[in-house]
């Protein structure tokens, strides 16, 4: 089998940011190995993801500095691996990508709400607390007020901002004429997420059938998931269509990741 893939092989879409990229290529094998790659050989990788080099030395120096990747000297070669804050990641992101259900099988009809209050001013806490929120599968009901179907963990999704003590939170279920159809239907843009299974699936699926190992289509269907992952939230199956394409997705996503499979020290130098 080949193992490697021409970037005209590669679906047409906008590639991932340097970081992403870097952070998925090792979240593909954290799970199976302790993986140092030369500066060199991640350059090469995310090339044909569109990502230059110039982008991906100045991404490993800022994530290096900030403790997400660690390095050092190899003869005249830097090699890196994932540092102390980036593994949590990683492996966070890992059971993500290969979790095996992508909807809530066994809900028992409550929700988390979580509501803050913040000044004008306070523009920065605000955004990191979005960014944490979309991350942990909430959506927003109004401003301010965000919900996720379950019972959730709020603390560990907003106890590393600075600031976070403003956060307050609490389960519930709906009351009066409220129904879960309409908390869904307002909190989340449903049109928006189909969408973007829809797509992935329109995408991926050509390579289904192509089994040809490659790194590079390997690396570039697993930052997509991971970004669809990160964005879209656990939605219960007893309020979604029938024929939400999210299993669909998912099948595909398996699928790809499997045929594209390589020994990352075999293509990597």
């Amino acid at each position: 089998m080949s193992t490697d893939t021409a970037p005209s092989d590669l679906p047409e879409f906008e590639g991932p940011t340097a970081q992403t990229a870097i952070m998925a290529l090792f979240g593909m094998y954290v799970a199976v190995e302790d993986l140092w790659l030369t500066t060199k050989g991640i350059i090469e990788v995310l090339k044909p993801l569109g990502v230059s080099e110039d982008a991906t030395r100045m991404t490993l120096a800022r994530m290096s500095k900030k403790g997400f990747m660690t390095k050092q000297r190899l003869g005249r070669e830097t090699v890196y691996s994932i540092g102390a804050r980036g593994m949590p990641v990683l492996q966070e992101g890992y059971v993500r990508v290969h979790d095996p259900d992508v909807l809530m099988q066994d809900w028992d009809g409550q929700w988390t709400h979580v509501f803050y209050s913040l000044p004008e001013k306070a523009r920065n806490l605000r955004r990191q607390l979005q960014s944490a929120l979309e991350w942990g599968g909430f959506g927003r009901l109004q401003n301010g007020v965000w919900v996720a179907p379950g019972v959730l963990d709020v603390d560990r999704l907003v106890s590393a901002i600075e600031g976070s003590e403003c956060v307050r939170a609490f389960t519930s279920v709906p009351a009066g004429s409220t129904t879960h159809d309409q908390i869904l239907r307002e909190a989340f843009d449903l049109a928006e997420i189909s969408r973007g299974y829809e797509e992935f699936i329109e995408r991926w699926s050509p390579f289904v059938m192509d089994h040809n190992a490659s790194l590079h289509r390997r690396l570039l269907v697993n930052t997509e998931w991971l970004e669809i992952t990160r964005r879209t939230p656990m939605l219960p199956a007893a309020l979604v269509p029938t024929d939400w394409p999210a299993r669909t997705a998912q099948d595909v996503f398996t699928e790809v990741d499997r045929v594209t499979s390589v020994d990352i020290k075999s293509a990597v130098s």
